[in-house]
């Protein structure tokens, strides 16, 4: 498990790397606004962490798409999925990800 200074870093991290990821509009001509260009199976399986346990890359665009933005929370906020970090971590990027 991460430590709460960890913990805070990845959800920072990951939060603004969906905003940026949902905000560029020079890549696909997206016609309805409440959609974005999504990664598709954002998961902590396709997330690269360094040494020291944080994010440093994120892998496999290959389910990009467009779709609602909140698509790529959907494992995030998985609390059954034991890969992931848990509901918390993800509520903890979510919040963060509407604060930018």
């Amino acid at each position: 498990m991460l430590n709460e200074r960890t913990f805070f870093q990845n959800a920072e991290i990951i939060a603004k790397f969906l905003h940026h990821l949902h905000n560029k509009k020079d890549v696909l001509p997206i016609k309805r606004k409440d959609f974005v260009l999504i990664h598709g199976d954002f998961s902590l399986n396709h997330i690269l962490f360094n040494n020291d346990n944080v994010v440093c890359g994120v892998l496999d665009f290959g389910d990009s798409r467009v779709g609602k933005p909140k698509s790529d929370f959907v494992y995030l906020l998985d609390d059954e999925d034991e890969e992931e970090f848990g509901a918390d971590f993800g509520k903890t990027v979510l919040g963060i990800y509407e604060k930018l």
